[in-house]
């Protein structure tokens, strides 16, 4: 009989270490699955960091294009401007050195009717 409670000892023992193996395997299995989703989720909230940086360096560079564009209206309308101005003293010109050649053609007729009263009086 005690060899036979032995041999009962044993066989308990042995399933019981295999249902112990089955549980350490089971956990195992478990803590595999708990560290995939750990990881998956420092994943997760990694790419969401990097998401919003990506987001802040587009607003960076939207921010950067609406600045370079108001420069640019702003220079496209001083060169407008520009063009208008120098066209302006163009104009300007063109008048002054009319004026200045019809104050010679005036200058020069007085010259020459002051000459011709002159010549009268001697």
């Amino acid at each position: 009989e005690l060899s036979r409670a032995l041999a009962t000892t044993e066989s308990a023992t042995a399933q019981l270490r295999e249902a112990v193996v089955a549980e350490c395997r089971a956990k195992e299995s478990l803590l595999d699955e708990a560290s995939r989703r750990e990881a998956a989720d420092e994943e997760v909230h990694r790419l969401r960091q990097d998401l919003e940086l990506t987001k802040n360096e587009l607003a960076d560079v939207n921010r950067e294009a609406r600045t370079m564009n108001e420069r640019l209206l702003i220079a496209e309308a001083r060169a407008a401007e520009a063009v208008k101005d120098a066209e302006a003293a163009r104009m300007g010109s063109v008048a002054d050195r009319c004026a200045k050649s019809d104050a010679e053609e005036a200058a020069a007729l007085l010259t020459a009717r002051l000459e011709a009263s002159e010549r009268r009086a001697s």
